[in-house]
């Protein structure tokens, strides 16, 4: 008896008639929320790095408010990649893409957490530049709102952290280790691209840090220390 073989399932026509696998849509769709995991968790990774620097210029504050203030500034742009890719990944759940549907939405006590955590690093990041264009002679209302955002905005991005630490060792490890021949041309374009947005935020925040340097120098007078 002759064997016959069985087609491959297609999905409908899209409007404008072409035709595709299932198999391989869902495939392209997975790559993108595997990508989107990559980039949020290296950004992470990246921010936790400047952050570690940003905290230790606050341990001698009088001495590197100059260095505290341009690390800050440089934290804007690495920030706003996390926020894009981590609200992509929200809205395309929420909007019933397949592919994100299938991965969930986070555990729920981490999408709770999440609301405090942007809200309470923009209010840092905001009530810093403010202090930053002001001066030191109006800082009292301003320097009381940038401590008490920042201590609030440290225990709920600590809980952050350490909830999502495995994801961004797993992303980086994934990202930058040894992946061999396996390597698809189509994932190392996906690796440039995440690459190329990783550079260009820490570029959009260095620009943003030496257009400011003008404004450091009343703080670095303030506390005598020169920066």
């Amino acid at each position: 008896m002759e064997r016959t073989e069985t087609p491959p399932r297609i999905e409908p026509a899209h409007p404008s008639g072409a035709v595709r696998p299932i198999a391989r849509g869902r495939s392209a769709e997975s790559a993108g929320v595997e990508g989107n995991e990559r980039l949020t968790g290296v950004t992470g990774a990246l921010l936790l790095a400047l952050l570690a620097a940003l905290g230790v210029t606050i341990l001698r504050i009088g001495q590197l408010i100059s260095a505290h203030m341009f690390i800050g500034l440089i934290l804007v742009g690495p920030l706003a990649l996390k926020l894009a890719s981590t609200g992509y990944r929200v809205a395309s759940y929420y909007l019933g893409r397949s592919a994100y549907v299938r991965k969930g939405p986070p555990w729920t006590p981490l999408r709770l957490l999440a609301g405090p955590v942007v809200l309470l690093t923009a209010l840092v990041m905001v009530s810093g530049v403010v202090l930053m264009f002001i001066g030191p002679a109006h800082r009292s209302t301003w320097l009381l709102i940038h401590k008490a955002s920042f201590v609030l905005w440290l225990g709920a991005t600590a809980l952050h952290v350490v909830a999502h630490l495995f994801e961004v060792g797993d992303a980086v490890r994934l990202e930058y280790g040894p992946a061999g021949p396996r390597l698809s041309a189509k994932a190392r374009r996906g690796r440039s691209l995440r690459l190329a947005l990783l550079v260009g935020s820490v570029g959009l925040g260095v620009v943003l840090a030496l257009l400011a340097v003008p404004q450091f120098s009343p703080w670095a007078h303030f506390h005598g220390g020169g920066g």
